[in-house]
């Protein structure tokens, strides 16, 4: 690429994979307190014994689902709607919720690894 392709890219918007990125990581975080809710009305109370612990794998299962589907909504929005300069509250706030995101989806993997 040359300097001045460079230069007049340099003005340009975030990139598309880091607006996906944001999105993605931002949507989990979003999720999360509707998935417990809806998780909570639907599934109802939890059985003791061993069907207790497939409701767990279910519940799990329901959450990992959802998350999933966060994800990739979130990526989507992420690169439609990221990539226009925003206010910088705006560009702050959703680096926060990336940020949170990450983790939501970083002790879910580990509870994962560690079952």
């Amino acid at each position: 690429m040359s300097k001045p392709a460079r230069a007049m890219n340099a003005g340009a918007g975030p990139s598309l994979w880091l607006a996906m990125l944001k999105g993605a990581l931002a949507a989990p975080m979003l999720a999360l307190p509707v998935l417990i809710l809806a998780g909570d009305r639907v599934l109802g109370p939890a059985p003791s014994g061993y069907a207790g612990t497939g409701f767990g794998a279910v519940v799990v299962l329901f959450l990992l689902a959802g998350q999933l589907a966060a994800a990739i909504l979130g990526a989507v929005a992420g690169a439609i709607w990221l990539r226009k300069p925003r206010h910088r509250l705006m560009t702050w706030s959703v680096n926060v919720l990336a940020l949170l995101g990450a983790a939501i989806i970083g002790l879910l993997s580990f509870a994962l690894l560690t079952r």
